[in-house]
């Protein structure tokens, strides 16, 4: 019977629905589990449908499988282009009452939908201090497409904590984005020193020749590790703007860099 279910799921039976509905709340959880996971396969309006409904009935390990059946198909509905249905689903799952790893799905896809707002949509999370959130908001930064302003969001940095702003840093250097090179210079100034390191190792990626010369100066005269990380950085940096810079810089270097 299992067999069957699969397969019905794999096959996106539509017409199955309807039995696979029923079969959320068969007294085999092994058939019980595997018409929630076909469900979420066939992901059609009436198993969006049916899916809500087990979210409010079902319990114990069951659940968490229908939450992210119905995630499946909130995923299926942006395929679609069905975005303001999907983020209806999401809205619903990004609760506080539902388990971290739901609403942290939840969460990527608002952010996602949101097209060319995820970075608004981020930084309200930022604001909301969820601190189950927080990290999960900052990892998808570095989803959220380079032709996207990110200006609301680099704006944030200082308002979080010194984690956060570790995070959001390492994460802005991963995206790769040019734009965001003055805000992660300004974090080089920081009173924390795990800030003005993360910075620092941000700019090994989106530093350029204009940035040499802080990089230098760090590197000469920064704490031990600030001056092996901002050597690292200047190591790393590219262009060939860069590298003249860098020549340029060698009369009046510190013989410490």
């Amino acid at each position: 019977k299992v067999g069957i279910i699969n397969s019905l799921g794999q096959r996106g039976d539509r017409q199955a629905v309807a039995t696979l509905g029923r079969l959320i709340y068969d007294n085999n959880a092994t058939i019980a589990v595997a018409a929630v996971a076909a469900l979420g396969r066939i992901a059609d309006p009436q198993a969006t449908k049916v899916l809500a409904e087990a979210r409010g009935k079902t319990t114990g390990k069951l659940r968490p499988l229908v939450l992210n059946s119905y995630l499946k198909c909130a995923d299926q509905l942006v395929t679609q282009g069905e975005q303001r249905r999907a983020k209806a689903i999401y809205q619903q799952l990004y609760v506080p009452s539902e388990p971290v790893p739901v609403r942290a799905a939840a969460l990527r896809g608002l952010v996602l939908a949101e097209a060319g707002n995820a970075a608004e949509e981020i930084v309200n999370v930022l604001r909301g201090g969820d601190p189950d959130m927080e990290p999960v908001a900052i990892g998808l930064v570095r989803e959220i497409p380079k032709t996207q302003n990110i200006t609301a969001l680099t704006g944030e940095l200082g308002n979080l904590s010194v984690a956060g702003q570790v995070q959001l840093l390492a994460a802005l250097a991963d995206r790769d984005d040019p734009a965001c090179r003055d805000a992660v210079l300004a974090a080089t100034q920081s009173d924390k020193a795990d800030v003005r390191i993360a910075a620092l190792k941000a700019l090994a990626v989106l530093g350029n020749d204009s940035t040499v010369p802080l990089l230098a100066q760090v590197a000469a005269s920064g704490s031990a590790t600030e001056r092996e990380v901002a050597r690292g950085s200047l190591n790393r940096l590219r262009g060939p703007e860069t590298n003249t810079a860098i020549i340029a810089g060698i009369p009046q270097a510190d013989p410490k860099v």
